[in-house]
């Protein structure tokens, strides 16, 4: 997924697929599997659930982060949720609801997208050099599974303009039904408020 926030390319790209039939290995990007990938203009952050470092652009490492493993996580929303105190949370509620957006976001244009040649999709990613490298990976991975492309498609979906602050899409492809993804519909007696 390819995100563009005030001028600045977010690539949320997700590869947990083997690296080849029968296999274990996961794909990794630089090494690093299940990992979320950060460049700065003089150097690049590499981090998992399990910790991460910073790097110099050559290499080198700066700085290294403890990681949790992902250790406890669903566990501390449960005990929250039965203490009702905001203070146990590992994380505030709207830290998670922002990341959740973009994953929601992502998920949303897929689920609206159409199906489309690789070299298509290729051409539509390659104005943002680092999508089409992360894009790259993709059909050479799926190569290696023994996927064919023509006879199953890739997805694609359309480009959005979505505004932050009231959290709704305001252009963009099928915008209207984009919009009435954003939230679930409700089965009473379990109706979340739209204010709460």
């Amino acid at each position: 997924s390819v995100f563009e926030c005030d001028g600045v390319p977010l690539i949320i790209e997700t590869g947990d697929l083997p690296n080849e039939p029968g296999s274990s290995a996961r794909a990794s990007v630089m090494g690093r599997n299940i990992s979320t990938y950060i460049q700065y203009e003089n150097g690049y952050t590499l981090s998992s659930r399990g910790g991460g470092s910073a790097f110099l652009n050559d290499g080198t490492e700066i700085k290294k982060f403890p990681g949790d493993g992902g250790h406890g996580h669903m566990q501390n929303f449960i005990d929250c949720v039965r203490s009702r105190n905001q203070n146990d949370l590992v994380t505030e509620i709207e830290e998670g609801h922002v990341s959740t957006m973009i994953c929601n976001l992502a998920n949303n244009a897929h689920r609206l997208g159409r199906p489309d040649s690789v070299g298509e999709i290729r051409n539509m990613v390659g104005e943002v050099p680092v999508a089409a490298e992360a894009f790259d990976r993709l059909p050479a991975q799926l190569g290696r599974l023994g996927v064919d492309l023509d006879a199953q498609p890739l997805k694609v979906g359309g480009w959005y303009d979505f505004d932050p602050k009231t959290e709704r899409i305001i252009g963009g492809d099928m915008m209207d039904v984009a919009n009435g993804m954003l939230t679930e519909a409700y089965r009473s007696p379990f109706v979340v408020p739209d204010r709460v």
